[in-house]
């Protein structure tokens, strides 16, 4: 096929595989569309109404903290931030446009949120759209035409698309990908005015926030690996330099404006943190390659693998064998470590061999999405995290199932075991980065959100009483349905408490002691407290604690009483009033949901199972027995006597 006739087809096959990517996509995103709000959705939608803790902008609405001690005090009375951070903590996002996007939906649709997910679907198509226009200018036609698809359906755009507070980054992302589509045009067709293009796409990009830095790592190695020929080091300054000086301004305004993250375990700001953040680079990059290669997912480095369980259940490695091997993250630093290697040696078996040009750009496009990462490692790991950089590594994936299709084509007549290798290994990408993407079924993902909505509605809570009372989350153990707990409980149309205020979310069982009338000493069995992932969100694990330490919450005091190598065993509560007092409601999360917990008698203990997380099978075991009550001895289930299934002549 000629360079002509290539030219020629291009642009059909784009569109025919473009109309047909949009069409799955589609399919697997409208479970979103009834789905509704989700945890930060709920905290921007208080900043909306002014009912949020503590006074935001209205171009502010992702300052979850702003880092002063009076706005810090604010939040711990309603939850947001626990009575464990400390008092300048600080994670606060610069993100104009996309704040602005959340009064457009408001405006529009008011409280139709399918409105507002349909607006995240159009963000979605505008990607795919833009990632269209960059593979057309730069793959070659079949490996950007399966890249395509590939990167559009990745599970790294599943959370971001569905997700309401996840849209600005679609945004941020599309756009920037324009911006480097009109910045290549710039330099290969000698065109000012796409340069001036180029800069305001960037300029509305970085408004968005910074999913946009990413972006900008595609400009530096496009310049660097990927420049036109003969193009001189200056030519190339300058064509960096609007990206570059906007990227400066942005990061200027931003500590300017006080935005950034201080005091979070997870969250990791390079200006105030620098060795943190190098310690990040290095752990947390390789953990978002093997996401992207492998499908091991970034966020099972706080979280552990959900592998142990199963293969507990399946008795497949003893649970002694499992409590005396390496925690995950060994296992999981050396799938990284191998994801790695095999990227580099992908590149130099696929990418060194072809023409000059084809090599320069396929380069410049992994190095982008490798560059990409640099800006993320900040944040918690998260396969989210990866959707620019996965715009890059895609094309090399692409390129190595290409490469597979071909060798096992060409292996067939001569060799029956080469194709057949080549052959198992083109189907097991397709399957990784094609089928499974779409076989991951968003509808659980959105039944899980909503149950959390659910289950902080039938919390045990009277709306005639509550506005008087202090609650206490006593046992808790998932994010959204602790820390937003308020702000979905009034997002529902219930009075808020006079406080909300979470005791412990460490995933251990507990040894609660009544030491008096106002106090309770807290300790969990077979394990530490403040020293889990979501712990760790508001609280450095590098910063131990000690006996003694006292840490001020909104309406009671916590001290460390017992610790072992700077990890919290024991914690001693004192309220601001008799733990009798009817306005004082302590809350557990069990399976079947939140309920009432009575503290035992001073002196006396009482033992408290680990915090179950958000069921709906739990929610509506509840209900049943709210409508039902608890089914009599004589209906109780009972396994049928051998004797009756005894069969004298089978």
């Amino acid at each position: 096929m000629t360079d002509r006739t290539r030219r020629n087809l291009a642009g059909p096959l784009y569109a025919a595989v473009l109309g047909a990517t949009l069409l799955a996509g589609l399919a697997l995103f409208s479970p979103s569309l009834s789905q509704g709000m989700f945890a930060d959705d709920f905290v921007a939608t208080a900043m909306l109404d002014g009912t949020f803790a503590a006074p935001r902008g209205p171009l502010d609405l992702f300052n979850f903290a702003s880092g002063e001690p009076d706005d810090v005090a604010l939040l711990k009375r309603m939850g947001s931030v626990p009575w464990w951070a400390p008092d300048d903590f600080r994670v606060s996002f610069m993100r104009p446009l996309s704040s602005a996007l959340w009064h457009v939906d408001r405006a529009l649709f008011g409280s139709w949120y399918t409105g507002y997910h349909l607006h995240s679907l159009f963000a979605w198509v505008l990607l795919a759209c833009a990632a269209a226009l960059l593979y057309r200018a730069v793959l070659p036609l079949s490996v950007g035409l399966i890249a395509l698809p590939m990167f559009a359906l990745d599970h790294s755009l599943h959370f971001a698309t569905t997700w309401l507070s996840n849209r600005g980054g679609l945004y941020a992302t599309a756009v920037g990908t324009l911006a480097m589509v009109c910045h290549l045009r710039a330099r290969e067709r000698g065109r000012a005015g796409w340069l001036a293009l180029s800069a305001l796409l960037w300029a509305i990009a970085l408004a968005f926030g910074e999913w946009a830095f990413p972006m900008l790592a595609y400009a530096l190695a496009y310049e660097l690996f990927s420049p036109p020929p003969a193009s001189t080091m200056r030519a190339r300054a300058l064509a960096l330099a609007p990206a570059v000086t906007l990227g400066v301004a942005f990061l200027v305004a931003r500590a300017k404006l006080g935005y950034g993250a201080t005091g979070s375990g997870a969250y990791v700001d390079p200006a105030d943190e620098t060795g943190k953040f190098l310690l990040a680079l290095v752990g947390r990059v390789p953990v978002f390659i093997a996401d992207m290669l492998f499908n091991v997912q970034s966020s099972w480095w706080d979280h552990g693998s959900p592998w142990r369980q199963t293969m507990l259940e399946l008795d497949i490695v003893s649970p002694r064998t499992w409590m005396s091997a390496p925690g995950w993250r060994f296992f999981h630093s050396a799938i990284a470590l191998a994801a790695c290697v095999l990227a580099i040696a992908l590149h130099r078996w696929l990418v060194r061999p072809l023409p000059e040009r084809e090599r320069q750009r396929i380069t410049f496009l992994i190095a982008g999405g490798l560059l990409s990462l640099v800006p993320v490692v900040g944040s918690f790991p998260s396969t989210r995290l990866t959707m620019a950089a996965f715009l890059g590594f895609a094309p090399l994936i692409a390129l190595t199932l290409r490469a597979l299709i071909v060798r096992a084509y060409a292996a067939c007549t001569r060799s029956a075991p080469r194709a057949a290798l080549a052959y198992a290994g083109a189907w097991l990408i397709a399957l990784m980065h094609v089928v499974d993407p779409l076989a991951q079924p968003i509808g659980p993902m959105i039944d899980h959100h909503r149950t959390t909505v659910k289950w902080v509605d039938r919390a045990p809570l009277d709306d005639r009483t509550v506005g008087e009372q202090h609650v206490y989350l006593l046992a808790s153990s998932e994010f959204t349905t602790t820390f937003f707990f308020a702000y979905i409980w009034a997002a529902l149309g219930h009075p808020s408490p006079k406080t909300l205020e979470p005791l412990t979310t460490a995933p251990h069982a507990l040894e609660i002691a009544r030491t008096g009338p106002r106090s309770l000493l807290m300790a969990t069995l077979g394990g530490v407290m403040l020293a889990s992932g979501q712990e760790h969100m508001f609280r450095s694990p590098l910063v131990p604690v000690r006996a003694g330490d006292r840490f001020r919450a909104a309406s009671f005091s916590a001290q460390v009483a017992r610790e072992e190598g700077g990890q919290a065993l024991a914690i001693e509560f004192t309220f601001d009033r008799p733990l009798d007092d009817p306005s004082m409601v302590l809350l557990v999360a069990t399976p079947l949901g939140l309920e009432r917990w009575q503290p035992p008698a001073i002196g006396h203990n009482d033992r408290v199972p680990r915090a179950a997380g958000p069921s709906w099978p739990g929610l509506e075991h509840a209900l049943q027995l709210a409508t039902i009550g608890v089914p009599s001895e004589v209906i109780s289930y009972r396994p049928t006597p051998p004797a009756v299934l005894f069969d004298p002549n089978p």
